[in-house]
């Protein structure tokens, strides 16, 4: 029994349980972001850890007897090397505040936790990779199609078949506010291309039935090179290292004690790259 509370606490077969505790801090960080919730999560090992990716998927075969059945071979020259980045963020109190509105403490945590959900989900969209993630949008790897600003039925087909069909099934539609506004707009056989649908009392945008996700992090699509629009399955290709679990503290120094003050700090180190190309692809104007 103490093994498996152990286990639960850190990871099991090489996968991280984050996104199986039972924790509201992580239950909070995940329901703030469909992004963050759905990606691979790992545990991250020393200072640096070799992520190998895949960019094709090579297939068994029947072989006659006496035949040698075909080797997959991973090739470690085509890897990321990831490391621990801090992401948080705090908040400053008075405790006469505090101490007249009730709650407002838990209050606090919870923004933080979003706040940094929503930094996480930015960065795995459209990081640099230089303080924050190995963003998908400005990875070179991930294939592309030419889009206009203007977009079109058959961009967004091209797009939708750039994804192999064996994760295809499994991808949702990520684009910015603007772009979202055009697409929705566009008319095909007397018939919007965006539908509705609704789940859980919540309507939820669709396009050919997989869901519509928009995101201020994404690039409007008014300029060129902007990557407005990304159609990925987050969970087949995107990893998080976690090198330590999101934390949510109460920070009294010098600075809180001589103005009355208390600080909260939501903090996590992490680090994220694609591990799969063949589940992404991006549209970038041009």
């Amino acid at each position: 029994m103490n093994n498996e509370e152990r286990n639960l606490q850190r990871t099991t077969q090489g996968k991280s349980l984050i996104s199986q505790q039972t924790s509201p801090i992580v239950e909070l960080l995940e329901s703030s972001s469909d992004v963050v919730a759905n990606a691979r999560k790992i545990e991250l090992n020393g200072a640096n850890m070799k992520i190998p990716y895949e960019t094709s998927l090579d297939s068994a075969a029947f072989v006659l007897e006496g035949e040698d059945i075909p080797m997959i071979n991973l090739n470690l020259d085509e890897r990321d090397t990831l490391t621990g980045k801090r992401v948080g963020v705090m908040q400053n109190i008075s405790k006469v505040l505090l101490n007249e509105s009730k709650g407002l403490d838990e209050h606090s945590k919870k923004l933080l936790v979003r706040r940094v959900g929503k930094k996480i989900e930015e960065e795995i969209l459209t990081g640099d990779n230089v303080k924050g993630l190995k963003g998908i949008a400005p990875d070179s790897l991930v294939p592309s199609v030419t889009f206009g600003v203007t977009p079109t039925e058959e961009m967004l087909r091209n797009l939708y078949l750039k994804v192999n069909s064996e994760y295809r099934p499994y991808c949702k539609w990520y684009m910015s506010e603007a772009y979202f506004e055009k697409v929705s707009k566009l008319i095909v056989n007397n018939e919007y291309l965006v539908k509705s649908k609704s789940v859980d009392g919540k309507v939820l945008p669709t396009l050919w039935e997989h869901e519509i996700k928009v995101s201020s992090a994404m690039q409007s699509g008014d300029m060129l090179t902007d990557t407005p629009v990304i159609f990925a399955s987050i969970a087949d290709c995107y990893t998080l290292a976690i090198a330590r679990d999101i934390e949510v503290n109460q920070v009294i120094g010098t600075a809180e004690a001589l103005n009355g003050s208390v600080s909260f700090k939501a903090e996590a180190l992490l680090d994220g790259c694609c591990h799969n190309y063949q589940a992404v692809a991006k549209g970038v104007i041009a």
